[in-house]
């Protein structure tokens, strides 16, 4: 079972679990949908809530459902 099937199956057996994840410049404009990285500065790091996951059926691009800190005013 690959590392994604681990956290989905956690996900659905005990509920969300905090998460990290690399931040990058472009998300401090992210507003909203799946976000895809398109810059290479670096910002540091940010812990999240991993709530569960999808597939956008447009893209086909498979994503986490996340809660941010940052405010309900952001993204």
């Amino acid at each position: 079972m690959s590392t994604k099937e681990h956290i989905k199956k956690d996900l659905y057996q005990y509920g969300p679990n905090a998460a990290s994840m690399l931040v990058y410049d472009d998300f401090l404009t992210y507003k909203s949908g799946v976000y895809v990285r398109k810059s290479k500065h670096f910002l540091g790091g940010h812990v999240i809530k991993s709530l569960g996951w999808g597939i956008e059926p447009k893209s086909g691009i498979h994503y986490w459902i996340m809660a941010n800190s940052w405010s309900q005013n952001w993204g």
